[in-house]
């Protein structure tokens, strides 16, 4: 209203020489840098909900927020992420104090928090890749189109083949990384706190993760026979005598075409983890 007052000049006006109305109008970018710093705030403060529960933004409101819950929902999903890093072999301890020179640079990490829709907490390491010297080549990691999902959809519903969508669990922690990067563990870490743990796999959120992940899921492929389509590069084939199976990839999610799919998770892994039954798609978990 003010600015409105002021580019038709009726600050003079009767009516509108209310005091201090004419100051308003000569400030409006300060006003409008105020409003903008109040809404920035109010983001960065204001809670945040998934399906129905409060996720936490840090470590600390992990534990608040599992304090006034009266559980340990969130400090298990830390714990069971830590865990699977731990298995992994993601991190080199060098114990406190540990000089690396010149060579590593020190990054951060935190845990990114979400809550899937059946209630459960899940809590994500990613580390700080911003804070790496940024690569000079290409480190992204290709995933199939739209087009290549809906083709081979359409042939596996043609030759009455099984459509499995399939995620691999904590796929960049299955590569090494090649960036020299090195973090001093948070409390999150319990023990460990204050150690220098230099990250020795291709941890979420490092620049080259994706294009690590892609060569070795290349490599795996390749190992178990499939090669890739001359029509797009992200749809692996293998032949199969009476059918021919085919994996479409994107990242670390793949939707894979056989008629026998369950036998291509046993081979990936040695067990399915999760299997969810339909009418023709299945959702599975598994570990190359």
């Amino acid at each position: 209203m003010t600015v409105c007052a002021r580019d038709n000049g009726l600050l003079d006006e009767p009516g509108w020489k209310l005091p201090g109305l004419k100051k308003i109008a000569k400030t409006q970018k300060k006003l409008i840098r105020m409003a903008n710093k109040a809404k920035l705030h109010s983001f960065r403060s204001k809670p945040i909900c998934m399906c129905g529960f409060q996720v936490p933004r840090n470590h600390a409101e992990a534990l608040e927020l599992d304090r006034v819950n009266g559980n340990t929902m969130w400090i298990d999903a830390e714990t069971t992420e830590l865990n699977q890093i731990d298995e992994c072999k993601s991190f080199i301890d060098k114990g406190v104090g540990f000089n690396h020179g010149s060579d590593y640079k020190r990054i951060r990490v935190h845990m990114a928090h979400a809550v899937k829709h059946d209630g459960r907490h899940k809590a994500r390491l990613v580390a700080g890749g911003h804070l790496a010297e940024t690569p000079v080549n290409s480190v992204c990691c290709s995933v199939v189109s739209l087009r290549g999902v809906r083709l081979l959809a359409f042939l596996g519903e043609l030759n009455d083949l099984k459509i499995w969508s399939t995620d691999v669990g904590n796929a960049c922690l299955e590569t090494c990384t090649k960036e020299k990067v090195h973090i001093i563990a948070g409390p999150e870490f319990g023990d460990r706190e204050g150690h220098v743990l230099v990250i020795s796999k291709a941890l979420c959120g490092l620049h080259s993760s994706g294009l690590r992940w892609s060569e070795r899921l290349s490599d795996v492929l390749r190992e178990m026979g499939f090669f890739t389509s001359k029509a797009e590069k992200d749809i692996w084939m293998r032949n199969k005598g009476d059918h021919c199976e085919c994996i479409a990839t994107c990242v670390d999610d793949l939707l894979t075409a056989s008629k026998d799919p369950d036998s291509l998770c046993q081979v990936a892994d040695g067990e399915v983890s999760v299997q969810v039954e339909g009418n023709r798609s299945h959702r599975v978990s598994f570990r190359l």
